[in-house]
């Protein structure tokens, strides 16, 4: 039998061969896993509990004092604010000068006690039979118990009152002064000079306050440069009693 032509084109058509596939590859080698933390023992979960409320301690304190500090700066504030008030509501008149007439012979007392030393240093060197050494000495003696009295005057002013540390200061400097007229030898003279010195330190240091804090704001500024001028009559005063004086016992 004979095929037909369709027949032998459907003979010719050949069917691809079948797909391989690869073989599956071996699975990869598992690798091994780290070893697990270890966990945080009892102790060490104390420690951290125990900083941690430390550091809340703490914070808490600061917090609270920063709360107090700023609650006493603020009473202080109306306390000046409610004290100011009331000396305006006083008035001005009499009291005011007496304060400042009292304040004005106290720091002329100061000035006589910085600027004596100068005068009555040549008198000394004789007495004394000081050296230039010895003239340094007593000249800084004056100045050092100045720079020592600062802190102490102010601490004791804040805590025992300006008028009763002014008071101390004013019977101090007296009764050094009184002393030092006495004294028969260089070093104890040396000394009492400190001394005053430590107590002209506490009469500048609380006059100016003691005197401003008696006066209407708008008068405080007027008083205080009056003080100045007061220094100065001081300062006059000392160079011509004891300047002038000698000069004309020697004419």
């Amino acid at each position: 039998m004979s095929l037909t032509s369709e027949e032998h084109d459907i003979e010719d058509i050949r069917l691809p061969p079948p797909l391989t596939l690869p073989p599956p590859s071996p699975p990869p080698s598992s690798s091994p896993l780290p070893p697990p933390l270890p966990l945080p023992s009892h102790h060490h979960h104390q420690h951290h509990l125990t900083k941690f409320k430390v550091e809340i301690q703490q914070t808490d304190e600061i917090i609270v004092q920063d709360a107090l500090n700023e609650t006493v700066v603020n009473v202080k504030r109306q306390l000046n604010k409610l004290l100011s008030s009331h000396i305006c509501d006083f008035g001005f008149g009499k009291f005011n000068f007496k304060v400042l007439a009292i304040s004005a012979l106290i720091c002329m007392n100061a000035a006589f006690g910085m600027l004596s030393i100068g005068f009555i240093l040549p008198t000394a060197a004789c007495d004394f039979k000081m050296t230039t050494e010895d003239k340094g000495h007593l000249t800084i003696s004056t100045m050092l118990g100045m720079l020592s009295g600062s802190y102490f005057w102010g601490c004791l002013a804040d805590t025992k009152g300006r008028r009763i540390s002014l008071l101390a200061c004013v019977f101090l400097h007296g009764g050094s002064e009184f002393l030092a007229s006495l004294i028969p030898f260089y070093w104890g003279f040396v000394l009492i000079k400190f001394i005053s010195g430590l107590a002209i330190c506490g009469q500048l240091t609380m006059l100016y306050t003691y005197l401003a804090e008696f006066q209407p704001i708008k008068k405080r500024d007027l008083f205080l440069s009056w003080m100045e001028t007061a220094w100065v009559m001081g300062m006059v005063i000392v160079s011509c009693s004891l300047g002038y004086g000698p000069v004309k016992l020697k004419i």
